[in-house]
C-alpha cells in the first residue's frame, strides 16, 4: 500500500549554498525559471501557480531525481519565514497566505450574523431557508468518526426526536449535544473543566468503557500512522497533557483582534483552525479527539461572532475525503510544525462550505421567484392559504423534507386539525405524497420534488 506521505529530508540534507542549488537547477533557470524568482524568494517561491503551500511530498512527486527535487525544496526552505508566536508550549509557526487572507475576508462577509442576514435580506427569502443546515454537523462529524446511519435517517431521528437504536446515531445524539454546547458557551471562556464537559457530553452513552467520557487519557498507546504502518506521530506524553492543555486554553482565551493586540494579531477562522490541529495534536482522551477539536474549532468562530457556522457544515466535506484531512495533519507535523498546510486546507474546506451556503440561499430565491410568478400570472397567489403557501415555500427550500402534523404545528403555531387539513389538501392535489399514518407510525408527508409536478398539483388544488 502506498504511503500516505512522503517525509521531508532532515534539516541535515538540506542544502543551505544557494548558490550550489542554483548549479543543481542549471541550466533550467537560466531558461527561465522565474517561479523562483531568485533571488527575491518572495511568495512564488512557497506557492504553485494556483497559490497552494508546498511540501516536501509535492516536490517528490514532480522530480525523479534526487538532487533536482532537494535542491528545489531546499530553495523554497530557504524562502519561507513564518510568523512565530511562542503562545503556549509548542509555538504557533504560519504564514498567511494570500489563499489564507481572501478566504478570510470570504468569512468575514459571509458568515457573521450581519452578514447572514444581508444574505437573506439579498435574495428576498426567510431565514427558513437555511434552518435544516442546523444538525449537519452533528451528523458528518460523526459519520467522519465512523457512524453507519444515513442523513436521511439521522434528519428524521433528530426530527422525530427518538431515541437512538444504534451506537451511530447514539454518537449523531451526542454530537448535537455538543454543538449546541458550542453555541451556548461562546461567550465563556475555555475552561479545562469546560473542555472536559464538551467531551462528555460528546461521548456519553457511545462506548463509555473505551471512550471514558470527561476524562484526561493516563496511557500513551496511541499513535498517528501513514497507509504503510510507520508511525508518524506520537502524542505528548500522557503525563503532559494536562500542562499542554492549560497552555493552550490561555492561548484560546486570549484576544488576538484587539488594536492592542496587534503584533499577535490573528484572523479568528485562523485561530479557531489552529486550536482544532492542537486538540488532534495533543489527543487528550481516549477517544472521541476529532470532535471534540472540531466542536472547539466551532466554539472559536462563534465566540468571535460568526453565528453563521451554525448552518455551514465542515465535516461534511472532510468526509468526502478522509485522507487528505488526514493529510493535512501530517504535512505539518512532519515539516517543523508549519502550520501553514492544516491551515490552508482546513482554510479551503470553509470557503467550499460557505460557498455551499450561499449557492443553496441563491438557488431556493430563484426556484421561488420563479414559482411565485407563475402563481401571480395563473391566480393561485390569492387562492393558497397563508398555511399552505407556508408549507410550498418549505418545500421550495429543501426538496428533501419531510413533515408530520406534529412538526408543522409546532413550527406554524397553529392547531393540529388545521395543520393536518392543510397537508391532506396538499396530499389530495398531488402536491404532496403520504407514507405511514397506522397504528403508533405518524404520517409522513413528503413534497414533489419536480417543478412540473408541482405545478400541476397546484393547478390541481385551485380546481377543488
Amino acid at each position: 500500500m502506498k504511503s500516505l506521505i512522503h517525509i521531508p529530508p532532515k534539516r541535515s540534507e538540506l542544502i543551505h549554498d544557494l548558490n550550489q542549488c542554483l548549479n543543481i537547477l542549471d541550466p533550467e533557470l537560466r531558461n527561465g525559471l522565474a517561479a523562483y524568482n531568485i533571488p527575491g524568494l518572495t511568495d512564488d517561491a512557497i506557492l504553485d501557480h494556483k497559490g497552494r503551500y508546498l511540501h516536501w511530498d509535492d516536490i517528490k512527486n514532480r522530480h525523479q531525481e534526487y538532487d533536482t527535487a532537494l535542491a528545489k525544496w531546499s530553495i523554497i526552505k530557504i524562502a519561507r519565514k513564518p510568523f512565530f508566536a511562542p503562545a503556549f508550549g509548542y509555538g504557533v509557526s504560519y504564514i498567511a497566505t494570500p489563499n489564507l487572507t481572501r478566504i478570510a475576508s470570504l468569512v468575514d462577509q459571509r458568515c457573521t450574523t450581519a452578514g447572514l442576514n444581508a444574505l437573506i435580506a439579498t435574495y428576498r427569502v426567510t431565514d427558513e431557508s437555511i434552518l435544516d443546515f442546523a444538525d449537519e454537523e452533528s451528523i458528518a462529524s460523526s459519520q467522519l468518526e465512523g457512524a453507519a446511519t444515513t442523513r436521511v435517517i439521522a434528519k428524521k431521528m433528530l426530527r422525530d426526536g427518538r431515541k437512538p437504536r444504534t451506537e451511530g446515531e447514539q454518537m449523531i445524539i451526542c454530537n448535537r449535544l455538543l454543538m449546541n454546547m458550542a453555541w451556548s458557551h461562546r461567550h465563556e471562556d475555555m475552561s479545562l473543566d469546560l473542555l472536559l464537559d464538551f467531551h462528555r457530553e460528546a461521548t456519553t452513552g457511545v462506548d463509555d468503557k473505551n471512550y471514558h467520557p470527561g476524562e484526561l487519557r493516563t496511557t500513551d498507546d496511541v499513535w498517528v500512522g501513514d497507509d504503510m504502518g510507520n508511525v508518524i506521530h506520537r502524542p505528548p506524553e500522557a503525563a503532559e497533557v494536562m500542562e499542554a492543555l492549560r497552555s493552550l486554553l490561555l492561548w484560546a482565551n486570549m484576544s488576538h483582534e484587539k488594536e492592542t493586540a496587534w503584533k499577535r494579531y490573528m484572523h479568528p477562522m485562523t485561530k479557531a483552525i489552529i486550536l482544532h490541529f492542537y486538540i488532534g495534536y495533543i489527543h487528550p482522551f481516549y477517544d472521541g479527539n476529532g470532535r471534540v477539536a472540531r466542536a472547539l474549532c466551532y466554539w472559536m468562530l462563534f465566540r468571535t461572532g460568526y453565528s453563521a457556522f451554525r448552518y455551514i457544515s465542515i465535516s461534511k466535506l472532510l468526509k468526502e475525503a478522509p485522507k487528505e484531512y488526514a493529510r493535512a495533519y501530517l504535512r505539518t507535523e512532519t515539516d517543523d510544525m508549519d502550520l501553514t498546510y492544516f491551515i490552508e486546507y482546513q482554510s479551503r474546506i470553509i470557503e467550499r462550505a460557505v460557498n455551499d451556503l450561499v449557492a443553496h440561499v441563491e438557488t431556493s430565491a430563484f426556484r421561488l421567484q420563479e414559482l411565485r410568478a407563475w402563481m401571480a400570472d395563473t391566480g393561485l397567489l390569492t387562492h393558497l392559504s397563508d398555511l399552505q403557501m407556508s408549507i410550498v415555500t418549505s418545500m421550495i427550500y429543501f426538496p428533501e423534507r419531510e413533515y408530520t402534523i406534529k412538526s408543522v404545528t409546532e413550527k406554524y403555531g397553529v392547531a393540529r386539525s388545521t395543520a393536518q387539513v392543510a397537508l391532506e389538501s396538499l396530499v389530495n392535489a398531488r402536491i404532496m405524497t403520504k407514507a405511514g399514518g397506522s397504528g403508533r407510525t405518524p404520517a409522513t408527508y413528503t413534497g414533489r420534488k419536480s417543478p412540473e409536478k408541482l405545478k400541476a398539483g397546484l393547478l390541481n388544488l385551485q380546481h377543488d
